[in-house]
Formats: structure tokens, C-alpha cells, sequence
């Protein structure tokens, strides 16, 4: 066109040449308009525009001749080629994808995320960073995704709507968890594989673990001993947190409200400088208590008000990386006592105060050619205080109760040094890691024997990975410890993948657990108006044997589909097994059953796991779990329960992104079944406590705007309005008063909005 228009400018006698040449050049710059198209990239999980895009363009009339371009920030490139074209379009956050454009033609694309295809990398008992896959280790991965999509604000929310995980409730303790049917005090809590201090009856309230810095929370039920030591005998549950960032600059504030009196606020930060990495966050969540009876003062959820902050630093020099981390929390809890006759003018207020801090410093990285060096230090602090006041009501003012023994404060001090140096080489058939772990605890208070306590535990540990074949990997290992307080055993393991067909993996594991009695087992005494509670300094450790089956079916099929079938069998037989019970031998002071822990003969819990995940494109993903959990106790050689008592359990989810509108919908649905704990009557025949059967249900509506800088998620949490659940025989099934007849779970139907700011800077 600016050819033919060039020939009939020249064959006209004009005499003006730059009048000629001005039309020229319009007349080409209109030609390549016309001619000029675009592609436009986007996202297919969400419809956000996929920015710099790498589009490879090749010519189908001119062969060889190619060339690159980028997309811009809307996902838009522009093409210079007019005639037909084939391009190949590729992003390291999504699939590559190629087509064939005709002569002219535009074209829009979605992209699928790479994350349906791409596994996370996992990090708990591995001897490197690693794809879970690739694992000997059944790893269960919550990633944060999952958590944004839940709503949930801390590890008590996340975790229950977990299959074969039960989340139980003291409203002074705080929340505890139960994994494969053992108690929390057999499962590990680690964040960033540091073990978290202070548990509160033998586990950690996971009430005061908050999300807001998580990455991603990895999981392994079974014994994982060898790796981490005591408490590990049922589990580990790490909490990873955002320790790296691609961009230079980092910021986001997160608000939270829900409706039955929950108002959050935190904010983080986080910046590069070459090889150099800061961070820090800190927030404020508090929980103005709720009741069903509204007229109550002493209401069934105390009030409660948390404070939290976390610095980070991340050097990365010759392929390893130093990070120090240093983390505060502060916790208050207010539980109001009842208003005292007769004339209802004054009560008894306690007040529960939690600090914890945690410092840790890690090497990690590959010291020499592949080999990987591991190596933390940490220190954590922990602290529990009580305080009673008697509270006027008719002004408010308080003044200390007289009585001493109404008052109390214990702190704990421990100290870890971890390390180890592993080979991980993929084309290798030998690979190995080798370690040792020391961990001091130290107690101290007015209810601590002797008023302070020590415990050490110095271990070394080793495993050898051995691939004989491509499809077959053994890994046994063995730990050697000493316990200051208790002979510890040689702890062994056997872990064998199998990978016999395409997508097709199977686990089969041997461990041996152990667990030493902790300070609070031992020395710690704990009586207030619900609770009496005392230490025992008889208490055996505890010694397991577990044996686990999984096979795993990971299928994508057709077109952006995928499907994933895993079922899973496991056996664990737990001698000496410590467990809070009644003793009888002592009168009630205050009509507060006494309780102490106790060793049981034998506690045998076999049970079985069957989960299936179909996922389309991202767009749309439903999952339906099913478990079922039998305990077996032998409480001495001549009392047992009758047979085993079984539980079982039912989840569902549904994620559903609609593009257009940019909505995510999600749904997720457990059902917890009938829970049989038996236990020892005072006139020593055996009887039951039963909790009744109860569903959550969840319900959120997620949308991002202005270029995902700001995130909206609103929901509905426990939609079918659980508050306490029933239970039948016994007092209560734990070291509470006496006559409950009911357990808390939950309060109640509750609506929640959050909002979400974040801005980055590359």
C-alpha cells in the first residue's frame, strides 16, 4: 500500500519534495497500523494479566526469520509480522503454550498456573530441600493459599478442617490437637524447625500461633523420631515462614473482622538489597469473649488480647545463607468470675498472662559440591503468669487477691543446637545425611518441685537413602541419644518409595518413637477453680512401633485435568503411653476431680486415610477424605477397654474461580464422628466418656483488585452453628470440674471480612 501510494507520488510531476515526502511517511506510518496486531496474555486461574510474558515469534513465509518480544504490564505484545506466524509463549509462573496465527489475526490466551504441575518444595525431615515427590516422607502441605481461602487467622483454625487431625478446647489452656488419635503432647510444633515452648497441659495452645507471616505449613504424621527426638512419636507439624522475596520491596497490612468480636490488624515489610535480606512484622488481635447467654459475666470464650512481632535478616554469599530471626508474643487472657451472692456486687477475676520469645540463627546451604550443611542454634523463653483480683463491680476497681496461692508465675528457658550435613545427588545411588541435636529445657516457679527443673537430651542421628533402581529408593535410619532424666532407647526407622508405574507411588514405612516425660508431666503442679492438675514423678517414658502403607495415584489426563487418588494404612503400638487420669486415692478440693498423668500399658490405634482431588485447570477443584481411627487401651495386665473404639471422619472441599468475575468461591465441610475415650471408675471397673458427633462448615468469596494489590475475602465460618457438644459418661473426659456434660467447640455461627493491602517494587 505505501509502495503503490510512493509510485503515484513520483510519476506526478509535484514540485514540492518535502510536501512529497511528509505524505510518504503518513501514508506508510496509516499502512503499518492497519496491518499491525496484538496477543494478549492472561492469567486462567484468575484473569490477571501475565506481565512479562516471553513471546518467541517465528515466520511462516519467511523461514528462519524470528525475532522476541516481552508483555507489557496489561499482558498485551505487539506483533510486527503481518503474514501467518507461529508463537511460543512462555512465563515462569505458568505452562508454555504455542499456537498458529493466520495472516492478521490477533489472539487472546489464558494461561494455567504452573502450581497444579509444579510441586511445592518441602523441607521437614529431608536431607535437602526437596520436591515432596521425590520424598520418603508422606508430607501433607498446607500452602498459603489454602490458609487465605480458609479465613483462618491462626494454626486452631487451619487445622480443623484437617483430616485425622481433632482440635479440643480449654478455654484457659487454649487449644489443643490430636494426630492419627494421639494427644498433642506426641506430636512436634516446630516453626522454621525450631520447637515451639510452652505447652500448657502437656500441648501447645495453637491458638497463639499466627498465620500471618506463614508461607506454607508441612506435616508429617507417624513417628519422625530419628530426625527430631521426643514428642515426635506421633508427628511433626513445621511452620515455614516468608523468609525470602524475589522483589526489592515488600509491604502489605491485613485487617480482619468477625462477627463475634474478633478484630485483627498486622503489617509486614520486607526489602532486598543485593545479597541482602530484611524483614519484620508485627500485629494486634483481640477477642472481646462470647457466650450464648448474653446476660452471663463469666462468659465460655474468654476475652483475649495478643500482641506479636517478628525481625528477620538473610545474608546469601558462595551458595549458603545465614538468616536470624527473632520473634515476641504477648497474650492476655481475662477469664471474669461469676457475681457473688447475694448481693452480686464483687467477683473473682483471673488474669492469664503468655510471653514467648524465640531466637534462632541458621547456616544453611551447600558447603562443599553437593553437599548441604544445616545448621540452627536457637533460644526461646517462655513465660506463664496468673494473677487474681478481687473486682467491685460497682466501680470497677480491683485490689490483688490476699491469698498467695492465687497467684503464680513459671518460666521456661531452652536452648537447641541442630545441625547436619546430608548428599542429595539425584544421579547418585548411595546419598546420606548425618547430625546430632541437643536440647536443654529448664523450668522454674512455685509450682515446679524444688522450684526449678532441668532436662537435657543429646542425640546423633543418621539415615543412608540407597536407589538401586530408578523406580526404588530405601532409607533406613537410627538415632543414639541420652536423656538426663530417662534412658532413652536407639531409635531405628525404615522408609521405602516405590514408584512402579507412572504416576503411580507407594510408601512404606517402619519407625520406632520415643518420647521422654516433660517437665510438666513430671514436676508441675496446676489447681485453679476448673482444674487440678498435678505432676508425677513415677511416670515410665514412652516407647512405639508404627508401621505405615500409602500408595498415592497422581493422573493429569486430557486437558488441564487432574486427578489425585492417595489411600493410607497405619499401625501404631505405644507402650507406657502417658495420659491425664483421675486419681482417686485423693479427696476433691473444691469439687475439682484430681488428675495426674499416668502410664498406661499399652495404647494400640490402627486406622486408615482415603483421599481424591480432581482439579480442572485451577478454575474448579473438589476433594472428598474420608478416615477412620480405632484406639485400643490396656490400662495394667488386667483392665482393658473392650476392643478397639472407633471414630470416624468425613471431609469435603470445592474451589471455584470464576474468571469473568475474578471470584474465588470456596467451600470446605468436616465431619468429626463419635469420639470413645475409656478410662479407670473409682471402683476400678472400666467405663466411657463419648463426645457426640459434630460438622464445620465454611464458606468464603475471595476477588482481587487494581492488579492484585488488594485482596477481599468474605465468608461464613461454621455455618451449622456449633457452640458445645454433648458428651455422654464420665465428668467430663479431661482435668475438669465435675458434672460437665458438655464440651466446647466453637462459637457459634460467625461472619468474617478481610481485607488485604500489598504493594512491591522489583
Amino acid at each position: 500500500m505505501a509502495a503503490e501510494a510512493y509510485t503515484n507520488l513520483s510519476s506526478s510531476k509535484m514540485p514540492n519534495k518535502a510536501l512529497l515526502t511528509i505524505l510518504v511517511t503518513i501514508l506508510s506510518i496509516l499502512g503499518l497500523a492497519a496491518q499491525q496486531r496484538t496477543i494478549t496474555v492472561v492469567s486462567d486461574a484468575d484473569g490477571s494479566p501475565a506481565g512479562d510474558a516471553y513471546v518467541l515469534v517465528h515466520s511462516l513465509t519467511s523461514e528462519g526469520k524470528k525475532y522476541s518480544v516481552l508483555t507489557n504490564e496489561d499482558g498485551v505484545a505487539n506483533l510486527k509480522y503481518t503474514g501467518p506466524v507461529f508463537i511460543e509463549i512462555s512465563h515462569a509462573s505458568f505452562v508454555p503454550h504455542s499456537d498458529t496465527l493466520k495472516a492478521g489475526e490477533s489472539q487472546y490466551y489464558r494461561l494455567i498456573p504452573l502450581n497444579i504441575q509444579v510441586p511445592e518444595v518441602v523441607v521437614t525431615g529431608q536431607f535437602t530441600p526437596e520436591d515432596p515427590k521425590r520424598s520418603v516422607y508422606a508430607i501433607k502441605v498446607i500452602d498459603v493459599k489454602t490458609i487465605e481461602r480458609r479465613g483462618a487467622t491462626n494454626l486452631r483454625e487451619l487445622l480443623s478442617q484437617e483430616l485425622n487431625m481433632r482440635v479440643t478446647q480449654d478455654n484457659v489452656l487454649g487449644s489443643g490437637l490430636s494426630l492419627q488419635g494421639l494427644s498433642g503432647e506426641q506430636v512436634k510444633y516446630m516453626i522454621d524447625g525450631v520447637p515451639i515452648l510452652g505447652r500448657l497441659n502437656g500441648d501447645i495452645d495453637i491458638s497463639q500461633i499466627n498465620l500471618n507471616d506463614v508461607e506454607r505449613v508441612e506435616v508429617i504424621e507417624g513417628p519422625v523420631s530419628v530426625q527430631y527426638g521426643t514428642n515426635a512419636l506421633g508427628g511433626v507439624i513445621n511452620i515455614i515462614t516468608k523468609t525470602d522475596q524475589g522483589d526489592k520491596i515488600n509491604t502489605s497490612v491485613n485487617s480482619y473482622y468477625e462477627s463475634r468480636g474478633t478484630y485483627n490488624f498486622d503489617a509486614m515489610a520486607g526489602f532486598r538489597v543485593k545479597n541482602h535480606f530484611f524483614g519484620a512484622s508485627m500485629g494486634r488481635w483481640f477477642f472481646d469473649g462470647y457466650d450464648q447467654d448474653k446476660t452471663r459475666r463469666d462468659v465460655a470464650w474468654n476475652p483475649k488480647e495478643q500482641y506479636f512481632g517478628n525481625i528477620k535478616y538473610g545474608l546469601t554469599f558462595n551458595r549458603m545463607r545465614l538468616m536470624y530471626s527473632t520473634n515476641i508474643f504477648n497474650e492476655k487472657i481475662t477469664n471474669r468470675g461469676a457475681p457473688r451472692a447475694p448481693f452480686n456486687v464483687n467477683a473473682f477475676d483471673d488474669y492469664y498472662y503468655t510471653f514467648r520469645n524465640a531466637n534462632s540463627l541458621t547456616l544453611s546451604g551447600e558447603i562443599i559440591k553437593n553437599h548441604y550443611l544445616n545448621q540452627v542454634i536457637a533460644y526461646s523463653f517462655f513465660r506463664r503468669k496468673k494473677n487474681t483480683v478481687f473486682k467491685d463491680l460497682t466501680d470497677l476497681s480491683e485490689t490483688p487477691a490476699a491469698d498467695p496461692s492465687l497467684h503464680d508465675t513459671t518460666t521456661f528457658n531452652a536452648f537447641l543446637a541442630r545441625g547436619f550435613i546430608s548428599r542429595n545427588k539425584i544421579d547418585r545411588k548411595l546419598n546420606y545425611q548425618i547430625g546430632y541435636d541437643i536440647n536443654i529445657e529448664t523450668a522454674s516457679g512455685k509450682r515446679i518441685e524444688s522450684g526449678s527443673q532441668s532436662i537435657g537430651d543429646y542425640a546423633g542421628f543418621g539415615s543412608v537413602s540407597y536407589a538401586p533402581f530408578n523406580w526404588l529408593t530405601i532409607q533406613p535410619g537410627l538415632r543414639y541419644s541420652y536423656n538426663s532424666a530417662y534412658r532413652a532407647p536407639v531409635t531405628p526407622s525404615l522408609h521405602i518409595k516405590m514408584n512402579p508405574a507412572e504416576h503411580l507411588i507407594v510408601r512404606m514405612s517402619y519407625a520406632r518413637g520415643f518420647r521422654a516425660p516433660s517437665i510438666k508431666e513430671l514436676y508441675f503442679d496446676f489447681y485453679d477453680i476448673n482444674h487440678n492438675i498435678y505432676g508425677n514423678l513415677d511416670l515410665e517414658a514412652e516407647y512405639s512401633n508404627n508401621v505405615n502403607l500409602q500408595v498415592s495415584y497422581n493422573k493429569p489426563f486430557k486437558q488441564h485435568h487432574l486427578i489425585k487418588v492417595t489411600p493410607t494404612l497405619y499401625f501404631n503400638d505405644i507402650k507406657n503411653d502417658i495420659e491425664l487420669i483421675q486419681d482417686f486415692s485423693s479427696g476433691d478440693e473444691g469439687n475439682v476431680l484430681p488428675y495426674t498423668y499416668g502410664n498406661l500399658s499399652s495404647n494400640r490405634i490402627v486406622g486408615y486415610n482415603f483421599i481424591v482431588q480432581y482439579t480442572l485447570k485451577e478454575n474448579f477443584s473438589i476433594g472428598f477424605s474420608t478416615a477412620m481411627n480405632g484406639r485400643n487401651y490396656q490400662f495394667n495386665d488386667t483392665l482393658s477397654s473392650d476392643g478397639f473404639k472407633w471414630s470416624p471422619e468425613v471431609s469435603a472441599n470445592a474451589n471455584y474461580v470464576i474468571p469473568k468475575a475474578k471470584l474465588r468461591l470456596t467451600v470446605y465441610y468436616k465431619y468429626n464422628g463419635q469420639f470413645i475415650t475409656p478410662y479407670i471408675e473409682s471402683d476400678g471397673s472400666v467405663a466411657e466418656q463419648i463426645i457426640n458427633p459434630y460438622g464445620l462448615l465454611d464458606f468464603s468469596v475471595g476477588r482481587s483488585f487494581w492488579k492484585n494489590r488488594v485482596v477481599v475475602n468474605v465468608g461464613a465460618k461454621n455455618l451449622l452453628d456449633i457452640n458445645q457438644v454433648n458428651t455422654n459418661g464420665g465428668s467430663g473426659g479431661g482435668a475438669h470440674s465435675v458434672g460437665a456434660t458438655s464440651v466446647p467447640i466453637a462459637w457459634g455461627r460467625s461472619y468474617f471480612v478481610s481485607l488485604k493491602l500489598q504493594f512491591s517494587k522489583l
